[in-house]
């Protein structure tokens, strides 16, 4: 979307904005023992996302897991506590969903955005109103891949938007039903309980997760005033394993229209511990194939990383897994360039590649 969700949920510049929150936000949980979500609320919710609408906590940490982080024991934690991530290049949104006093979602926004993108009740998330001297019309739906997992504490979501830019144009005024300003997209994201993440080193013994990845990647080429602009969808099967020993995990995404994905991670599993290589290319474009297939994330400042596990409460084990990844490759005057405040398109000489998913894992 133009100057908003595609922009904002990091199309290459600033951050998604959305609103300023709606009742019943839950970022502030009392300390008292509250009912269950109804049925038809979580009926309703599960038609966005597979995540359990709220999940209760215990006032005691077992050993073997986080604790918790709130200053005094909170007895639960619901669905507008979590923050949902979008990355790209060396930025990212942070994003949650707002709830009603029954907890049911109603609405999205960005946490330090201003705008509210509202479901309608066709689950599409609406903004329509003025951004400068124009108006804007966003909609987006989130298209859940928990579900096909059956997760419950970790959801990531291929973000499909519109967005139609209209109004004040010279002397004439352009309808939102008459303009042709309009863009579409496709987007990955991720979030799940913090609540119920587990630390690497508190796993209790090796691990295998299953499951998938979905995002894309992106070709830009402005040298010469070409403007060229491609994408490639990904949607690949995805294989975790986690290894006690070393508090290593070693993750394997396989697309078959690019390339097989190998992250390897360890200590803290932040991008400084990050090794990527890829792999087999079997797409028919070299234009979004890597120059350098092999990365150490550390040093990349165009890079974000993130990965976490989650635990069961009834069986103090990881049952879940997710995150996501950006790689981008920026090329300036012939040569990899790491550092953003070095790239710059305005010279019309760069181009990159841009690597972009969300996955999502359950144990075998």
């Amino acid at each position: 979307m133009k100057n908003n969700l595609k922009i904002s949920l990091i199309a290459l510049s600033t951050l998604l904005t959305a609103c300023g929150g709606g009742s019943g936000s839950g970022n502030s949980v009392p300390n008292t023992t509250l009912p269950t979500v109804s049925k038809k609320v979580e009926e309703s919710n599960r038609q966005i996302t597979s995540l359990k609408s709220r999940i209760y906590l215990t006032k005691e940490k077992p050993s073997s897991v986080r604790s918790a982080t709130s200053s005094r024991a909170k007895q639960y934690a619901d669905i507008s506590d979590i923050e949902f991530t979008a990355f790209d290049k060396d930025e990212y949104a942070k994003l949650k969903f707002n709830v009603d006093e029954n907890g049911q979602i109603i609405s999205f926004k960005e946490i330090d955005g201003d705008k509210t993108y509202n479901r309608n009740d066709k689950n599409v998330f609406v903004y329509d109103g003025p951004v400068g001297e124009h108006m804007m019309s966003d909609e987006a739906t989130f298209e859940s891949m928990g579900k096909e997992l059956k997760l419950s504490y970790f959801d990531f979501f291929r973000v499909n938007g519109k967005s139609i830019e209209y109004g004040p144009n010279g002397n004439e005024f352009i309808s939102k039903e008459d303009s042709e300003d309009i863009d579409e997209y496709q987007m990955a994201i991720f979030g799940g309980y913090k609540e119920r993440e587990i630390e690497p080193s508190k796993i209790e013994n090796d691990i295998t997760f299953t499951g998938k990845a979905v995002g894309g990647v992106k070709f830009k080429d402005d040298n010469n005033g070409n403007n060229l602009h491609e994408n490639l969808a990904l949607d690949g099967k995805a294989t975790l394993t986690f290894n006690k020993i070393d508090t290593s995990s070693n993750l394997n995404m396989k697309f078959d229209n690019w390339y097989d994905v190998n992250i390897t991670t360890s200590g803290e599993h932040t991008k400084e511990d990050t090794k990527v290589v890829f792999d087999n290319f079997t797409g028919n474009n070299d234009n979004f194939k890597f120059t350098n297939e092999n990365k150490e994330l550390k040093d990349d400042k165009f890079s974000q990383f993130s990965l976490s596990y989650y635990y069961d409460d009834e069986t103090n084990k990881a049952v879940e897994a997710g995150g996501g990844i950006n790689i981008t490759e920026a090329m300036k005057n012939g040569e990899i360039c790491n550092n953003p405040d070095d790239f710059d398109n305005s010279n019309g000489t760069n181009k990159y590649v841009d690597f972009n998913v969300a996955f999502g894992l359950k144990r075998d």
